[in-house]
């Protein structure tokens, strides 16, 4: 099992790859990136590319603020990502990355 976790900050994008083993994560891969204009897909792309071949099975993604709602790890679907915009406020120079 593979797993990626995203940090997408309100200048950079830091992203980690961790291979789940019985003795615990072994890190596989660190890519750290300054929001250079392009994309969030342009960037991410760029960070796997350096990476070994791996199935990705979870990706984590850390959100600065989550409000009183978003208060533990939950699944990302449309509802989070609207809570997520809704509290743009919270921390308005991270949110916008965060969903992009």
């Amino acid at each position: 099992m593979q797993l990626m976790t995203v940090n997408a900050g309100s200048s950079s994008i830091r992203l980690a790859l961790f291979a789940m083993e019985a003795a615990g994560p072994r890190q596989l891969g660190a890519h750290h990136a300054e929001h250079d204009g392009g994309t969030a897909a342009t960037r991410l792309r760029s960070a796997l590319d350096g990476w070994p071949q791996v199935e990705i099975t979870a990706v984590v993604h850390r959100i600065v603020h989550g409000g009183a709602r978003l208060v533990q790890a939950c699944v990302l679907d449309a509802g989070v990502e609207k809570e997520i915009a809704r509290l743009a406020e919270l921390a308005p120079l991270h949110h916008p990355q965060a969903l992009a």
